[in-house]
Protein backbone atom coordinates (compact mmCIF):
# COMPACT_ATOMS: atom_id res chain seq x y z
CA UNK A 1 0.00 0.00 0.00
CA UNK A 2 1.37 3.40 -1.00
CA UNK A 3 0.51 6.22 1.40
CA UNK A 4 0.97 9.96 0.92
CA UNK A 5 0.67 12.47 3.80
CA UNK A 6 0.90 16.20 3.09
CA UNK A 7 0.31 19.23 5.32
CA UNK A 8 -0.88 21.67 2.65
CA UNK A 9 -1.21 24.66 5.00
CA UNK A 10 -4.51 25.77 3.42
CA UNK A 11 -6.79 25.73 6.48
CA UNK A 12 -9.35 28.50 6.68
CA UNK A 13 -8.48 30.06 3.35
CA UNK A 14 -9.08 29.19 -0.24
CA UNK A 15 -5.82 30.41 -1.68
CA UNK A 16 -5.14 31.03 -5.34
CA UNK A 17 -2.54 28.27 -5.26
CA UNK A 18 -5.11 25.74 -4.00
CA UNK A 19 -5.80 24.62 -7.56
CA UNK A 20 -2.06 24.26 -8.12
CA UNK A 21 -1.87 22.00 -5.07
CA UNK A 22 -4.75 19.90 -6.43
CA UNK A 23 -2.95 19.54 -9.76
CA UNK A 24 0.25 18.56 -7.98
CA UNK A 25 -1.63 16.04 -5.83
CA UNK A 26 -3.21 14.48 -8.90
CA UNK A 27 0.20 14.03 -10.52
CA UNK A 28 1.73 12.52 -7.38
CA UNK A 29 -1.20 10.12 -6.93
CA UNK A 30 -0.91 8.82 -10.49
CA UNK A 31 2.90 8.72 -10.73
CA UNK A 32 3.33 6.94 -7.39
CA UNK A 33 0.20 4.77 -7.50
CA UNK A 34 -1.02 6.19 -4.18
CA UNK A 35 -3.64 4.06 -2.38
CA UNK A 36 -4.23 6.22 0.70
CA UNK A 37 -3.97 10.01 0.69
CA UNK A 38 -3.99 11.91 3.99
CA UNK A 39 -4.08 15.71 3.93
CA UNK A 40 -3.66 18.13 6.82
CA UNK A 41 -4.92 21.74 6.67
CA UNK A 42 -6.55 21.15 3.29
CA UNK A 43 -9.56 23.43 2.78
CA UNK A 44 -10.65 22.27 -0.67
CA UNK A 45 -13.44 19.71 -1.01
CA UNK A 46 -11.89 16.26 -0.70
CA UNK A 47 -14.83 14.83 -2.68
CA UNK A 48 -13.77 16.86 -5.71
CA UNK A 49 -10.29 15.39 -5.50
CA UNK A 50 -11.82 11.88 -5.37
CA UNK A 51 -13.78 12.55 -8.57
CA UNK A 52 -10.74 13.87 -10.44
CA UNK A 53 -8.84 10.60 -10.13
CA UNK A 54 -8.93 7.84 -12.74
CA UNK A 55 -8.85 5.23 -9.98
CA UNK A 56 -11.96 5.24 -7.83
CA UNK A 57 -11.35 6.87 -4.46
CA UNK A 58 -13.68 7.19 -1.51
CA UNK A 59 -13.53 9.73 1.31
CA UNK A 60 -12.25 7.96 4.42
CA UNK A 61 -12.07 10.81 6.92
CA UNK A 62 -13.03 14.49 6.80
CA UNK A 63 -12.46 16.51 9.97
CA UNK A 64 -13.51 20.12 9.29
CA UNK A 65 -10.44 20.94 7.22
CA UNK A 66 -7.81 19.76 9.65
CA UNK A 67 -7.33 16.19 8.47
CA UNK A 68 -8.88 14.62 5.37
CA UNK A 69 -8.22 11.24 3.82
CA UNK A 70 -9.24 9.32 0.73
CA UNK A 71 -8.63 5.67 -0.10
CA UNK A 72 -8.97 3.57 -3.23
CA UNK A 73 -12.26 1.70 -3.43
CA UNK A 74 -10.47 -1.62 -3.85
CA UNK A 75 -9.70 -1.55 -0.12
CA UNK A 76 -12.68 -2.62 1.95
CA UNK A 77 -12.73 -0.47 5.07
CA UNK A 78 -14.90 -0.57 8.13
CA UNK A 79 -15.11 2.25 10.65
CA UNK A 80 -14.85 0.88 14.17
CA UNK A 81 -14.89 4.18 16.06
CA UNK A 82 -15.45 7.72 14.81
CA UNK A 83 -14.74 10.45 17.35
CA UNK A 84 -14.23 14.20 16.93
CA UNK A 85 -10.45 13.86 17.29
CA UNK A 86 -9.72 10.40 15.88
CA UNK A 87 -11.00 7.58 13.71
CA UNK A 88 -10.31 3.86 13.99
CA UNK A 89 -10.77 2.00 10.73
CA UNK A 90 -9.82 -1.50 9.65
Amino acid sequence: MNILFWNTGLTGKRMTNANAIDSCLQEIIVENDIDLLVLAEYSNAIEELCCQQTAQFLPLFNNSGYIKAIIKQKYATETLLDQSRYLITK
